[in-house]
């Protein structure tokens, strides 16, 4: 189900076992997840069913490395389906440099590894309606060359507004709910350090 604005006591009655800010790729397909092994979910999402300057406003902020990033509010959409109305629906997994220390960008080696990530490319796959996880295919009689390659594939989602591509799912799950134009703004947490409230 899809709220397009709630109070705070609406979203307290669901009862919600988990909540998942952001209804982003990431978002949508972590709540449908956690949906499918039998928790309540209740997504919060900072914009409208489309968008809306005020929300989007929300993602100005200042750039600390303009030569290697985009502006923050050019990059982010505070919307249903999140950043996902910017993407062409591009799937690639990462390129080995990306898991290495980088010393002359100031970067440390990621503390993951490629094999760590290579169970989750088939379900992200998809999940973002992406094809197979296939990323190589030689092309019959080209030689392998050390110096060019060409047999690497990219894959494409044809819907890449996720908000459209699980669009039944997201309105029609009892156990799922999104509550637009719910920005969160911090936590509160417990003794124990804990997040006890949003």
């Amino acid at each position: 189900m899809i709220l397009e604005s709630s109070r705070l006591a609406v979203l307290r009655e669901l009862a919600a076992d988990v909540h998942v800010i952001g209804s982003g790729p990431v978002g949508i397909v972590t709540a449908l997840a956690l949906a499918d092994r039998g928790f309540r979910v209740l997504v919060l999402e900072s914009g409208g069913a489309g968008l809306e300057p005020a929300a989007d406003d929300l993602a100005v902020a200042e750039c600390l490395s303009p030569d290697s990033h985009f502006e923050p509010h050019t990059a982010v959409a505070r919307r249903l389906g999140g950043t996902s109305n910017l993407w062409a629906g591009r799937c690639v997994p990462f390129d080995p440099i990306d898991f290495r220390a980088r010393p002359w960008l100031g970067l440390k080696a990621w503390p993951i590894t490629e094999d760590d990530l290579a169970p989750f490319l088939a379900p992200a796959l998809a999940a973002l309606g992406a094809g197979e996880a296939v990323f190589s295919a030689p092309i019959p009689g080209v030689a392998a060359d050390a110096a060019f390659r060409c047999d690497t594939l990219e894959r494409w989602t044809n819907r890449p507004r996720i908000q459209k591509l699980h669009g039944k799912a997201l309105v029609g799950r009892p156990d799922l709910t999104v509550a637009l134009r719910s920005t969160v703004t911090g936590f509160r947490y417990g003794p124990d350090g804990a997040i006890a409230g949003l």
